[in-house]
């Protein structure tokens, strides 16, 4: 019995590790891209100038520091949370289809639907997906509350987590909402932060069953 207990501590810490690990990483990678230094953008302004070439390479330098525009704090803050919460969901999947195989499916739909927004925010980012993404998780927190405060199940430190993430997720696509103007919201054109989030998911889904 000890035995057991000892070896499910183990393999949560493991899954903890893992998705610390893996957050960390997704954090980094969403970091903006540091700018091109100014005496090396100065220099091949001045190389253009003695060709003939000023404007040709003025416009491409301008055009480079437009697409290394990123998303803001909040945007990369909902997308972070979102994923957060779709990789324990991803995890405890396993857990739920070996008693309710409707319960399993829905946390396997949960961890997909939100690993699919947090990438669409960060690749599309727009009015429409900031609103659907925070329906659908506070969506998630009312089935949560229901089931903690209508059902039986007591309110457990994964399951809070997974909360607070998603409540994360909907405060700061509210802010970005709040100060959306009619421009349309710069994209992150890099694809190695929506490529882990998906990776990710996928092998935490395989961990957990």
């Amino acid at each position: 019995m000890l035995l057991a207990g000892s070896a499910d501590l183990t393999a949560h810490g493991a899954h903890s590790a893992i998705v610390a690990a893996g957050l960390c990483l997704l954090v980094v990678l969403l970091r903006p891209a540091p700018a091109a230094p100014n005496a090396l953008a100065v220099a091949r302004l001045r190389r253009a100038a003695r060709s003939g070439r000023l404007v040709e390479v003025a416009t491409r330098q301008a055009l480079a520091v437009r697409e290394r525009v990123r998303p803001d704090p909040a945007l990369r803050a909902a997308a972070v949370g979102s994923v957060a919460a779709a990789w324990i969901h991803a995890l405890v999947a396993g857990d739920h289809l070996a008693t309710s195989a409707a319960t399993g499916g829905f946390f396997l739909v949960a961890a997909l639907a939100q690993t699919a927004w947090a990438a669409a925010l960060l690749l599309r980012p727009s009015y429409t997906v900031l609103v659907a993404g925070c329906a659908g998780h506070l969506a998630m927190v009312g089935i949560w509350l229901a089931s903690r405060t209508i059902g039986a199940q007591a309110v457990g430190v994964v399951d809070a987590l997974a909360v607070t993430y998603e409540l994360l997720a909907v405060g700061a696509a509210a802010l970005v909402l709040r100060r959306l103007t009619s421009e349309p919201l710069p994209p992150d054109r890099r694809r190695s932060a929506p490529a882990l989030a998906v990776g990710g998911t996928v092998v935490l889904v395989l961990v957990g069953l």
